[in-house]
């Protein structure tokens, strides 16, 4: 080429990123990233293992020390090792049990060119996946990613009267428990969901729980509770519509006659009216176990006695036919185990995308105030592809986080008797094996065949983009396209994020792919064009007037 011509070229044309044009997958998975964000999560699962069981960190293996233990003998008592080339190497994890060292071997992924690995002689090509950092908002739900697990938060309409008109509210609920497959089989007594005003209730007690959050302090009872001794002027009074549940089950259902009174200019917030509205949602599932009379007769601080709803919640995740002090302590367990869900991964993210919550229980006041709001806020961007961010890391290493912290839920299940060293090796066994990351070939749509016929890796290779709602496979199952699916309307950031000029027929919106002179910055956050910004929105809001 001309070299005049050439400077033209460059002058003239927009340049284009070289992390995302050299494969983001590259910048994402060096050595050093895979390594230290492995190591966090052994760390923060580690924060909860039993007594005597700690993490005492790393090492690379040497080549005699992977050769040892991928060829290690198995039960036919020979030794057989993968001649297949696979851009692996494998690192050593130590824990220590009462003094004695225990050893894990886990293989982790080498990405070479263009984000390429090459796994049992076979190469792939890693994408990024266009993802919510931390939250993601849907139509109905809103979906909260963390380390340890995904968190789905839904909502449920409570109705209650005030000062003898009804209103109801919106009371936001999750299935945060995993039940074991034993679980599952026992029929539930009471079929309600687990809101998270009551998780609020089982860690803090009713009283405490309205002066954290709400910042207020409501005072309890029952008919002594009216417009003559608190005013409709001062006060609001609430109490249950006394409308018997679906999800109450058989027996004669015994209406609540709780009554709950608040100042009114702190009704007029969003987050008392709500967890007002959570609060009836569980009294009129056990009336008689919350009675006015249990405020200050009979029962001392009986509802502001976390074990009080700490059984309640029993009832909800698993059965009534099971003894209490079974359902206290497998849900005070459970509630501990909470404790430790927010880690320092998860606080960082917090940080960027302003939640300030340092807790999960903090995580749940903000979800009972916003969810409504954010919810409604995202009807018109959930199919957008501004504020998220290109992330590798997290959904590549999936599998194995996962392992480890369902070996970190095995240990504190066991842990209600003494455990023995064989114990641990035994759980560690199910989880932390050698080859986790061979999976990334099968339930990983980030990880992909792509066959280029050309030596420019830009045009087909390092352009592929993932949305969020398809980085994981089911098997073989075949995703049928849903027209009125909100999340594949156009939207005019598909014009400065995604590739229109370069359309697969599978994805026709340019969703699927990635423009790659898009802005970056340091954790892979999609920062929008300033020069574009006013054109583009101008467009978005002509459209979206015109839908």
């Amino acid at each position: 080429m001309d070299h005049e011509i050439e400077r033209l070229i460059d002058v003239n044309c927009a340049q284009l990123n070289p992390l995302i044009a050299n494969g983001l997958a590259v910048t994402h998975l060096q050595e050093a990233e895979v390594l230290n964000y492995i190591d966090s999560v052994f760390r923060s699962a580690a924060r909860g293992f039993p007594e005597g069981l700690t993490y005492a960190g790393w090492r690379r293996c040497t080549p005699m020390e992977e050769l040892n233990e991928a060829s290690r003998k198995k039960g036919n008592n020979k030794r057989m090792f993968d001649v297949a080339v696979s851009y692996l190497y494998m690192v050593k994890y130590f824990f220590n049990f009462k003094g004695k060292e225990i050893v894990r071997y886990m293989y982790l992924p080498f990405v070479s060119e263009a984000g390429s690995i090459t796994i049992s002689g076979s190469r792939f090509f890693i994408s990024p996946v266009l993802s919510d950092r931390v939250i993601s908002v849907g139509t109905d739900t809103v979906f909260v990613r963390l380390l340890r697990d995904v968190l789905t938060f839904e909502r449920v309409t409570q109705n209650f009267n005030v000062n003898g008109h009804r209103e109801q509210a919106n009371v936001a609920w999750a299935m945060i428990y995993h039940k074991s497959a034993k679980m599952r089989k026992i029929k539930p007594t009471v079929r309600a969901h687990s809101t998270m005003v009551h998780y609020l209730f089982c860690k803090y007690g009713l009283m405490k729980t309205f002066e954290m959050f709400a910042q207020c302090t409501p005072i309890l009872g029952g008919k002594e509770i009216n417009e003559d001794t608190y005013p409709s002027d001062q006060w609001v009074v609430c109490s249950s519509t006394q409308v018997k549940p679906k999800g109450f089950g058989r027996g004669l259902y015994e209406p609540s006659t709780l009554r709950i009174a608040v100042k009114r200019v702190d009704y007029e917030r969003t987050m008392v009216r709500n967890m007002i509205a959570g609060l009836f949602y569980v009294v009129d599932h056990f009336p008689t176990r919350v009675k006015p009379e249990y405020v200050n007769n009979t029962l001392p601080q009986y509802m502001d006695n976390t074990r009080t709803w700490i059984i309640l919640m029993g009832h909800v995740l698993f059965s009534g036919n099971l003894p209490e002090g079974r359902l206290a302590d497998d849900v005070e367990d459970h509630i501990r185990s909470l404790d430790e869900y927010i880690d320092s991964l998860v606080l960082k993210k917090f940080i960027e995308i302003g939640i300030p919550a340092t807790d999960l229980y903090q995580f749940f006041g903000i979800i009972i105030e916003k969810i409504t709001d954010w919810l409604f806020v995202a009807a018109d961007k959930v199919n957008s592809m501004y504020d998220k961010e290109l992330s590798i890391l997290y959904f590549v290493l999936k599998d194995i986080t996962t392992e480890i912290f369902k070996l970190y839920f095995k240990l504190k299940a066991a842990s209600k008797k003494e455990l023995t060293e064989k114990d641990i090796v035994d759980r560690m066994n199910k989880t932390i094996s050698t080859g986790l990351i061979f999976r990334i070939t099968k339930q990983h749509n980030e990880v992909t065949t792509i066959a280029s016929s050309g030596d420019n890796k830009a045009l087909k290779i390092t352009n592929v983009l993932v949305p969020q709602s398809s980085s994981s496979r089911q098997g073989n199952l075949k995703e049928r396209a849903n027209l009125n699916d909100p999340t594949q309307f156009l939207h005019v950031s598909f014009a400065e994020v995604g590739g229109y000029s370069n359309l697969p027929k599978s994805a026709p919106t340019g969703g699927s792919r990635i423009n790659q002179r898009l802005k970056l910055d340091h954790s892979g956050l999609v920062l929008r064009d300033p020069r574009l910004a006013p054109m583009l929105d101008r467009y978005s809001e002509d459209t979206r007037r015109k839908r």
